[in-house]
């Protein structure tokens, strides 16, 4: 388990012993580590930002921790920090030695970078995860009074 910042790591989902207990775990294994739809990581990674608001930490695990979770953590990076795709791989490799995300799953990720720019222009009012415009709450808060 590599932890990138203070708040998300990756890991391979066979380090499941070593998770902190106040940790989200998300598994992106339905990904193909090669090219994916753009519209099926932006759901993904929409899916995946509530829980970096109402955890303190969130992992994010594929079978070998190194292509598809270091994927979708560049694009949370790059999204939330507001860089581009390349810089927040720049990013991740310094924590994530082993991280070798392929060139068809970069590229759809970059994809997805910008669906996510485009899409998510509110914010969740209990919890700031961003949100789309015609949402109320992020899926997380939707329970919420």
């Amino acid at each position: 388990m590599f932890w990138i910042n203070e708040k998300i790591a990756t890991a391979s989902v066979f380090e499941a012993s070593f998770f902190p207990e106040k940790a989200a775990v998300i598994t992106v294994v339905h990904l193909s580590e090669f090219w994916n739809p753009p519209e099926v990581i932006y759901q993904t990674i929409k899916a995946i930002l509530p829980y970096l608001h109402n955890f303190p930490k969130t992992i994010i695990c594929c079978a070998g921790g190194i292509n598809r979770s270091n994927a979708v953590a560049t694009t949370i990076i790059a999204f939330t920090e507001n860089l581009t795709w390349d810089d927040a791989y720049t990013i991740v490799k310094k924590k994530v030695p082993v991280a070798n995300v392929t060139y068809e799953l970069k590229k759809a990720c970059e994809e997805a970078l910008n669906l996510l720019r485009k899409k998510l222009t509110k914010r969740c009012p209990i919890c700031q995860a961003p949100i789309e415009e015609w949402e109320t709450r992020c899926a997380l808060c939707w329970h919420k009074k």
